[in-house]
This record gives structure tokens, C-alpha cells and sequence, in this order.
């Protein structure tokens, strides 16, 4: 499949601040914002432009209705019947449960913490620059494990700088004059926000110092210090070239810059008087058939647990316990899926190391155990979690140990460490794989940040269409939330069980009781049970929620509640309906998710054929003819739909078809024989149509 394909599954990189939006947060910056390096015009850069940005936000999200100043009550009742208006963000809706400060502060430090890059943005303070260089260096340590998260470079650096002082100087060292050097260059400052210039020199930093001396805290150079620098400022050069040629297949270079210039500068050192890296690794030629047939491992549980915290430490060439609690807390900060998955990888090279039988001395150390750690760790990143992933992961992270094995024995003969070439090798090869098969959803450079996010956006997508195809009469099983949705809107349709004395926590029912009190005392008439269509649309334009086709949709979900067909609304039936609009809420927040990744060019419309590249892309059949002629008995287009219409029709679908599960339950009436040709051509108003007769408060 085309990488078009997966790009109109996702969104557009120029999208993906807005699509940050969608999950009440911002989720920019991403580990590979743009395309930039093999065609400059095909993606404009995903960087923060938050200007731009926001105001997409209020082109797409803006409410149809006008921004007054309210009271809280009327605020709360604007809130309920918003879903049949423009959509209104989650966390701005007035019966939206608060979070606790607890969660709140975990949602500022996970993912990739954006909202610092926000506030440093356009301010030209020294301060705010200096900080933003932190930023950029600190997030540059992070994607070493694929954790494009600030807080998590620092923790990195820390577990380096308890490991040994020296080599966390050349670190800094090095990642600072990368990222300084990129920006003198002039290279795309999203990328280097993200800290993509920085992982390699970084890595290079570390590198460059353990081979040059054994000292920790010691041993200081007056050289090295100026190699690290030119090699580092090389590495920024080397992504860029490597960049230009690899993602044109959609593959990122991954950490061959490290691995090609750290050999690089090993092995020229050998001609150098003043730079020595001494023997890494004596040069011999392979021996076959000398190894025992059952190396003593001295295995036990324990020995094993500390061979795979090792894996994870050599990722950053350290065995420093502390230092290595350090690195899984920084992982755990970003992400719990990239710790456990880089555990998992950890172990399980370890165990394939020790099946085939590689040298104890190095399995112990945790060498055959790093490689298959990053493996894993980018598998888990560059596709959807699910079960074909881990499994393919695994396969990855197998024949990591098999492939290092080979790599060690080639480079032995001129002395030279292994790196992390088997690992570049490998998930080049694996992330070549995307758009080829049908059991992996591949995750588009544009839009990677953490695993949670990847599968969330996907759930979303598949739940949204599930919804969009039963409302057009396709007959699916909708995602887990959705079903969850379902069934609590069935259960408050038992108007048996509506209790009208509902206590002060519940806010909706307050101000549902409150509004029909209201409604049934309107001009003058004596206080009633029961309320109709013209005190309802008086209340609406009472809270300033007069616009079309906005209001017509209210008054037409409401008619649907008549459940006992008495052309009126009781109590109970009121506040099933105030309660419902609270949870189509939450269809319709899946439903504009859903719409916005497909809607490529963020104008609110999508093509026919979008939709249809979408619904392959995510391996779910197109549409049929007879679907296409339900969507074009809907749309007021020929060749694509409106999306905030479009979620409207499906808001009001789905209300109508709890109705008729109501009536079923009740016996009150049999079902028409071609239920969802019924309930697929739900006639929206139209913008023309004259609002009915109202009665004013």
C-alpha cells in the first residue's frame, strides 16, 4: 500500500498539531515530524506552529453557536445540547469529570511533554532561548529510547552522570554541539526540537569517551574533547544524507550515523599518536567448532533479571545499577509500553543469546542483550501495538542476537565493537514492511509519539468507522468504548428506574429538572408534567442556541423521545434525553476524531475516495454501492460529505436506533422489515427549512 494511503489514514503532517487536539492535549513534537529531506514540497514541516495551529483549531472546532458570557447553570445547559451544534472540546464541557491533581500532573510529564516547547515558543528572552536549547538537548537524550520527552533526557543524563562524571561531560559535549550546529546551519527546527539531531552525537559522546579510558571519574583528555565535538557536528551532517535517501522508502536512518562514525573514529585512531582507544577488541580471525558445547552460564533467576537490566543499560554503555533504575524510571516517565517492551526485548535476547550458546562473558554483560532491546522498542514504535506486532518484535529482536553474532565475528578481525549495527540492520528491514501487510498497522513518520498514543488514534479510527458504517446500514461490531457507550445509553431508556429526586452531585439531572420546570411554567401556564417541541425550542433560543440547523436537530432528537407517542415529554423522558446528550457526546468526540485524521486537507469535507483509501488502509471492506447511494441521500454533495453534518446525522442515527431497541424491548411495535434502510435516511434540516412554531420565555 502506498505511503498516500497511510498519510490519509493519519492525517497530514501539517495536521498533526491539529490532531494533538483531539486527544485533550497537544502531541507534537514528533520523533519524525516531516519528509522534509527527500521531497521538500511534499509535506509542509509539522513543527510547532502554533499560530497556524490554533487557528485550524477554531476553523474545525469553533461551536455554531454565539460566544456570549453565561452563567454556570446556563453554560451547563449550553454544554448538554451542544452535540446537535458545532463540537465542543471535551475538557471545555461543564459536566466533564475533573481530574485529580495527581493525573493532571501525570499528563503534563508523559508522552512527549509539548506544552513546554509551547511556552518557550516566540519568546526571545535569553532565558526562554537557553531553555529551549535544554529543551532540544534533553529531548535529543530521550530518543535514544525513543522517548521524545524532556524530563526523560534529564533522568538519562542523570543515570550517566552516577555512572561516571567523564563520560556524561562528553555527552554533553556532544549532544550540544550537534543540536548548536544544526541550528547554525540552518537544518528544520522541528527536527531539531525533537531532538532527532541529537540521539546519534549523543550516543557518539558516550561512545568515543568508555573506549578512550577506563576511568569514570578521571582520565581527561585535551583531544578527545575536540574529536567529540567534530564528530558529533559530522553526525547531524550524516542523518541528513542518510535521511534523504532512507525516507523516501518511509524508513528513518535510525542510529547508523552512530555506528558508521564511531567505527569510523575508532579505527582511524590506530594512526593517531595523541588519540588512542587502545584495544577494544584484539583482532583475530573467526575460529569455527572451538566453542564448548555447553557454556557455564552460572544461570540462576536472579543472575538472569541482572543480564537483562544490563541489556538496558548498554544501550548507553553503563552496568551501573543505579544508573540503570535511572534509565527505566526515565522510560517509564515517557511511556510504560517502551519500558516494558524494551524489558521484553532485554529478555529475550538474553534467553536466545544463551539457547545458541554465544560467549558467557559477553551474554553476562548484557551484550547480546541491547540490540534486541532497540528492536523491540522500535517495532513497538513505528507500528500500532497489537498482538502481530509483539510477534513480530520478537522474530525482530531473535534474529537481532543471530545477526550480531554474525556482525561480531566480521568486525573482530579489524577490532572493532559491534555498535548497534544488527539493530539498524534489522528494523530497517522490519519497518520496510509497512503498507504490506494486512495484520500491522503502520504508524506514518509524521505522526509517531508514544505507543499509547499510536493505539489509542487507532482504536478511535476503527471505533469511528464502525459507528459512521452502521449508520449508513452495514452490519458491524463496534469497538470496546463504543459497546461501553451502547449499553449505558440502552439502560437509561428503563424509564421504570428514572428517579426524579436526583441528588446534588448529579448536575445533569439538576439542570434538566431545573429546565423543564422552567419549560412547563412557560407563558404563564400552570406547572405540568409534561413539556412539547415549542417550549423546548423556547428554551434554546432562551440560552442563545437559536442558529440552524443546530436547533432543528435538538427539536428533531427530541420528538424521537416521545417514547409513549403522547406528542408530548414527561419528566422521565426529559431527563433520559438530558442524559443521553451527555453521553452522544462522547459519539461524536470518536466520530470527529475519526473524521479528522481521514480529512487530509482540514476544509471539513472528505472525498469518497479518502474514506475508501482509509477503510483499506485499515483493512475493513470499502464502501458498497448501496452505501454510496445512502451517503449521497445524505450529503449535499456529490463526491464527499461534510463532516460536522455527517457526525450530526450519526449522533441523531444513533438515538433513533436506541429508540427503536427501546420499543423492541417494550413489545410497543414490531420492527419494519429493512430496519437499517429505515434508519440510514434520516432527513437532516435543512438551513433553509423554517424553524418551527416556538414560544418564547
Amino acid at each position: 500500500m502506498s505511503s498516500t494511503k497511510e498519510v490519509r489514514a493519519w492525517g497530514k503532517a501539517s495536521k498533526i498539531t491539529k490532531d494533538a487536539y483531539q486527544f485533550d492535549r497537544y502531541e507534537t513534537p514528533t520523533r519524525y515530524p516531516e519528509k522534509q529531506y527527500f521531497d521538500p514540497s511534499a509535506i509542509k514541516p509539522a513543527g510547532p506552529a502554533w499560530e497556524e495551529a490554533d487557528a485550524m483549531h477554531d476553523k474545525l472546532d469553533v461551536d455554531d453557536i454565539m460566544e456570549e458570557e453565561y452563567d454556570e447553570e446556563t453554560k451547563l445547559q449550553r454544554d448538554i445540547f451542544g452535540v446537535f451544534f458545532r463540537k465542543k472540546r471535551r475538557e471545555d464541557l461543564g459536566f466533564k469529570e475533573k481530574e485529580s491533581s495527581l493525573v493532571s500532573l501525570w499528563d503534563k510529564v508523559n508522552g512527549t511533554m509539548p506544552w513546554v516547547q509551547v511556552a518557550l515558543e516566540d519568546n526571545d528572552a535569553i532565558h526562554a532561548r537557553l531553555l529551549a536549547y535544554l529543551d532540544w538537548g534533553f529531548r535529543g537524550l530521550g530518543q535514544i529510547f525513543f522517548c521524545n520527552n524532556p524530563l526523560s533526557g534529564l533522568l538519562i543524563l542523570i543515570a550517566l552522570f552516577v555512572s561516571s562524571t567523564r563520560i556524561a561531560v562528553h555527552c554533553v559535549i556532544a549532544i550540544f554541539s550537534a543540536t548548536l550546529s544544526a541550528r547554525v546551519l540552518g537544518f528544520d527546527t522541528s527536527l531539531i526540537a525533537s531532538g532527532l539531531f541529537g540521539y546519534n552525537a549523543a550516543l557518539l559522546g558516550i561512545g568515543l569517551a568508555t573506549f578512550h579510558s577506563a576511568e569514570l571519574h578521571t582520565g581527561y583528555s585535551v583531544e578527545l574533547p575536540f574529536l567529540t565535538i567534530f564528530i558529533s557536528i559530522l553526525s547531524g551532517l550524516f542523518f541528513v544524507g542518510m535521511s534523504k535517501i532512507l525516507l523516501a522508502y518511509d524508513v528513518p536512518p535510525m542510529t547508523l550515523p552512530f555506528d558508521v562514525l564511531l567505527s569510523t573514529a575508532v579505527l582511524g585512531s590506530t594512526s593517531m599518536a595523541n588519540i588512542d582507544f587502545g584495544e577494544i577488541i584484539i583482532p583475530s580471525l573467526p575460529v569455527y567448532g572451538d566453542q564448548e558445547n555447553f557454556p557455564d552460564y552460572g544461570l540462576t533467576f536472579g543472575s538472569f533479571l541482572l543480564i537483562v537490566l544490563k541489556g538496558i543499560g548498554q544501550i548507553v554503555f553503563t552496568e551501573n545499577i543505579a544508573s540503570i533504575i535511572l534509565l527505566l524510571i526515565a522510560l517509564a516517565i515517557c511511556s510504560r509500553r517502551i519500558v516494558l517492551t524494551a524489558l521484553a526485548g532485554s529478555a529475550l535476547g538474553t534467553g536466545v543469546a544463551i539457547f545458541v550458546g554465544l560467549n558467557p562473558d559477553e551474554v553476562n554483560a548484557g551484550l547480546y542483550s541491547y540490540c534486541p532491546a532497540l528492536t523491540c522498542l522500535a517495532t513497538g514504535i513505528f507500528f500500532v501495538p497489537s498482538l502481530s506486532t509483539y510477534i513480530l518484535a520478537a522474530f525482530g529482536a531473535t534474529f537481532t542476537v543471530i545477526l550480531q553474532s554474525a556482525i561480531s565475528s566480521l568486525l573482530i578481525i579489524l577490532g572493532l565493537p559491534v555498535s548497534s549495527f544488527p539493530f539498524s540492520f534489522i528494523i530497517i528491514t522490519l519497518v520496510l514492511l509497512q503498507g504490506n501487510t494486512k495484520y500491522m498497522v503502520a504508524v506514518p513518520l509524521e505522526s509517531i509519539t508514544i505507543p499509547e498514543d499510536h493505539l489509542r488514534r487507532a482504536t478511535l479510527i476503527r471505533g469511528g468507522f464502525k459507528l459512521f458504517l452502521q449508520a449508513l446500514g452495514r452490519n458491524v461490531d463496534t469497538d470496546r468504548r463504543a459497546r461501553k457507550i451502547m449499553a449505558k445509553l440502552r439502560a437509561s431508556f428503563d424509564l421504570g428506574k428514572v428517579d426524579l429526586s436526583v441528588g446534588k452531585e448529579d448536575v445533569v439531572g439538576q439542570s434538566a429538572l431545573n429546565m423543564f420546570r422552567k419549560m412547563s411554567e412557560m407563558n404563564g401556564a400552570e406547572s405540568s408534567r409534561t413539556i412539547n417541541s415549542a417550549q423546548f425550542g423556547g428554551l434554546l433560543d432562551s440560552i442563545g442556541m437559536s442558529q440552524e440547523p443546530g436547533k432543528s436537530n435538538a427539536l428533531h432528537a427530541l420528538s424521537l423521545m416521545d417514547l409513549d407517542k403522547t406528542d408530548s415529554i414527561s419528566q422521565e423522558e426529559w431527563l433520559v434525553f438530558c442524559r443521553n446528550c451527555v453521553e452522544l457526546h462522547k459519539v461524536r468526540d470518536i466520530l470527529s476524531r475519526c473524521f479528522q485524521f481521514v480529512d487530509t486537507s482540514g476544509d471539513g469535507h472528505i472525498q469518497i475516495d479518502e474514506l475508501n483509501e482509509a477503510l483499506d488502509y485499515l483493512d475493513e471492506p470499502t464502501l458498497s454501492e448501496e452505501e454510496r447511494k445512502t451517503l449521497g441521500r445524505i450529503s449535499r454533495y456529490p463526491n464527499e460529505f461534510d463532516n460536522q453534518e455527517m457526525i450530526t446525522y450519526v449522533v441523531l442515527d444513533t438515538l433513533k436506533r436506541l429508540v427503536q431497541h427501546y420499543h423492541e424491548s417494550m413489545s410497543v411495535y414490531a420492527p419494519p422489515k429493512q430496519a437499517t434502510t429505515q434508519y440510514s435516511t434520516i432527513e437532516l434540516p435543512s438551513k433553509d427549512d423554517a424553524p418551527p412554531e416556538e414560544t418564547t420565555l
